[in-house]
């Protein structure tokens, strides 16, 4: 099983492997790292990231792992232009911030563009919650064009939601959930598990990008 690191330490791990699906644009630093040399890293994103809507996530220690998740326990602050450097900085601090008064230094920050055009984003469940049921669970959202409504539990737009058994995926006939589903199976195969949840986005190409595992 491949071992399940930071979320920001995943996404690096198995960006190389994905053939389904894509991961954007990353950049990943530590609360240490930030504190040591705050102009420095912010140098570090500008040079990264031109031009460029990007969103600053939180990646704590802990935050996802194999026995736990903690999606949406702490902030992230999305729109922010690479190019102004006021309201970078001002991101970076709201997610150290909800990270609490002891934070740990090793937590990180993660940095990434923004998905364009996003026609439906949400958290596949690849087995039934309650029950362990085989299952994949869709939440989803594809009206706001938002990445964040079912995480957030946004109720004007996350209130969708789709069972597919995982041996009948073949009967599916919406082109994005086959691409979905697809995805979704890739990640399986790389993490060697079938017990994941699992934040995408789609963007109205249907491409489809991995956010969170």
């Amino acid at each position: 099983m491949r071992k399940f690191q930071t979320k920001a330490q995943t996404l690096v791990g198995i960006k190389s492997k994905l053939k389904k699906s894509k991961i954007c644009e990353s950049l990943v630093f530590s609360v240490k790292d930030w504190y040591s040399s705050d102009t420095k890293v912010i140098n570090l994103i500008q040079s990264k990231f031109k031009n460029t809507q990007i969103i600053v996530r939180s990646s704590a220690m802990g935050e996802d792992g194999l026995l736990n998740s903690m999606a949406g326990a702490f902030d992230s602050v999305k729109n922010i232009s690479s190019n102004d450097s006021g309201h970078l900085t001002t991101g970076i601090e709201t997610v150290i911030k909800s990270y609490g008064n002891n934070c740990n230094q090793k937590n990180e920050i993660l940095i990434q563009s923004m998905v364009p055009n996003v026609s439906m984003s949400g958290v596949v469940f690849t087995h039934e919650l309650n029950h362990g049921s085989p299952y994949y669970v869709i939440n989803y959202d594809d009206i706001s064009g938002l990445t964040d409504t079912v995480t957030s539990g946004d109720s004007e737009y996350s209130n969708r939601t789709l069972f597919i058994h995982r041996k009948s995926h073949k009967n599916i006939r919406s082109n994005r959930f086959i691409k979905l589903i697809t995805s979704i199976k890739e990640v399986e195969k790389i993490m060697n598990s079938q017990f994941l949840d699992i934040e995408f986005a789609i963007d109205e190409d249907h491409i489809v990008y991995i956010l969170q595992v």
